[in-house]
């Protein structure tokens, strides 16, 4: 009886410390986001890439990736370690740039109604 509780106690654990490790969000905007992971390892990454693709449906694109400073984090029971992450920028497909690209400046044209006055045309 005492094995068995002992037993369920610990998968209860063992699956919430497995829980804290996974991708998240740092920021999410109209049209590029941030997504931290634990480490840059296979899972991870795909656990990004589930988020990235249901924030961006119709396609996203990565701008940078890094590896953020450690931070110090509650590890349970009051004791803290230190734990970096990997972040992943990425913006919306379609978009003129990185979030940190200048929008294109928009095209000129000629206003057709209005001749210049000293008879050149305009473009």
């Amino acid at each position: 009886m005492i094995g068995a509780r002992l037993s369920m106690v610990l998968a209860l654990v063992v699956s919430a410390l497995a829980g804290c490790q996974s991708a998240r969000y740092v920021t999410k905007d109209a049209d590029h986001g941030v997504i931290a992971i634990p480490s840059n390892a296979a899972r991870f990454r795909r656990q990004a890439e589930k988020l990235m693709a249901g924030h961006f449906p119709e396609g996203f694109a990565v701008s940078e990736e890094e590896a953020a400073p450690p931070v110090s984090a509650t590890a349970g029971a009051g004791s803290r370690r230190n734990r970096g992450e990997w972040r992943i920028t990425y913006y919306r497909v379609g978009r003129p740039g990185p979030p940190d690209a200048v929008p294109a400046a928009p095209a000129v044209t000629a206003d057709a109604g209005h001749a210049p006055s000293d008879g050149s045309r305009p473009f």
